[in-house]
């Protein structure tokens, strides 16, 4: 077997990245896996534009089930 020298070894490429655990006090909110070479700006703008577009699904699920059991009637006047 032959390994080629410019290849970095498995462990070198996983010591590149970090995984971060993003909460909301207790809960659990995702898991985010980025470089350790990422700017702090833009990885906090992805972070947020992530926890956004969540709450925002979350949101809207809620108002979904809210509708399916008292009517159709209840839809925000956006989506009427």
């Amino acid at each position: 077997m032959y390994k080629l020298a410019h290849q970095p070894s498995i462990f070198a490429r996983c010591a590149k990245m970090v995984r971060l655990h993003v909460k909301k006090g207790d809960d659990s909110q995702f898991l985010y896996d980025t470089s350790v070479t990422s700017p702090t700006s833009s990885l906090l703008n992805d972070l947020l534009e992530i926890y956004t577009d969540g709450s925002r699904f979350s949101g809207f699920a809620q108002n979904w089930r809210s509708c399916l059991s008292t009517g159709i009637s209840c839809l925000p006047p956006c989506l009427v």
